[in-house]
């Protein structure tokens, strides 16, 4: 509790809290990512006290970088799973109601929007998806267009890799992966735990296309490109629309 009130987190009030007798398990899966991780944390234990159990699973970066030890020193989690420990990682996905990650990093979101299940987070949050489990992952450290992404002038010198990284995004939040601001991680998370049939988070989870340099090329021989009314069209694509003589149509 003192570290939950010296972080910052109101103990009082059920504005935001789940049903009485809810008690529902949740696997937070943290990967290598450490620009926000007080943060992350601080969502984990603004989480806990609303009768929730929360299990912790580490990669192997996020055990190098972060630490069994300083996840339980949090406070918040009923127990913390080593990357070695992958049967009860599985296990604890399996009983759980919702899988969060904390941390999510540019590497998971490739791996996972490209199907290539090498790592612990890709594995856990891959086989969530398939049983149907809702997943929700903080993009923060994971997008490009973020004030706390860590190559800031990507954007500018290298548009079509910040335009790759964010399809990444794009990609994995069609696979059924809800894409959230850090900030919003606790409260989204609650959202859900709070709706068991499921509909407020396939609400969230219709997402905006984003429209990348490689869409204006490929309609580059036609010499428009369609985009719908609210999709996202990156810098560099409208960029390269210019240069190529393609209309944008809405």
């Amino acid at each position: 509790l003192r570290y939950l009130q010296e972080n910052g987190v109101e103990m009082t009030g059920d504005s935001c809290g789940l049903q009485a007798g809810a008690g529902k398990p949740v696997v937070a899966v943290f990967t290598g990512a450490t620009a926000n991780a007080d943060a992350a944390l601080k969502q984990m234990a603004s989480l806990a006290p609303r009768n929730v159990r929360i299990t912790a699973v580490l990669s192997h970066s996020a055990e190098q970088l972060l630490g069994q030890e300083r996840l339980r020193q949090a406070g918040c989690f009923e127990s913390v799973c080593a990357p070695s420990a992958l049967t009860a990682a599985t296990e604890a996905v399996n009983a759980c109601s919702l899988l969060v990650v904390p941390t999510l990093t540019s590497n998971t979101a490739a791996k996972v929007a490209l199907g290539i299940l090498d790592s612990v987070p890709a594995q856990l949050i891959v086989q969530a998806l398939a049983a149907g489990k809702p997943v929700i992952a903080a993009g923060d450290d994971a997008d490009p267009g973020s004030g706390a992404w860590r190559y800031p002038g990507l954007a500018e010198h290298a548009p079509s890799l910040a335009d790759l990284l964010k399809n990444h995004l794009n990609t994995i939040q069609r696979h059924g992966v809800r894409v959230v601001p850090l900030e919003e991680l606790c409260d989204s998370c609650l959202t859900v735990l709070n709706d068991p049939t499921g509909k407020n988070l396939r609400a969230a989870n219709k997402t905006r296309a984003i429209i990348t340099t490689d869409d204006v090329e490929k309609a580059a021989d036609r010499g428009h490109l369609r985009v719908g009314a609210e999709a996202i069209v990156t810098h560099a694509a409208r960029e390269l629309a210019v240069e190529l003589g393609v209309d944008l149509v809405e």
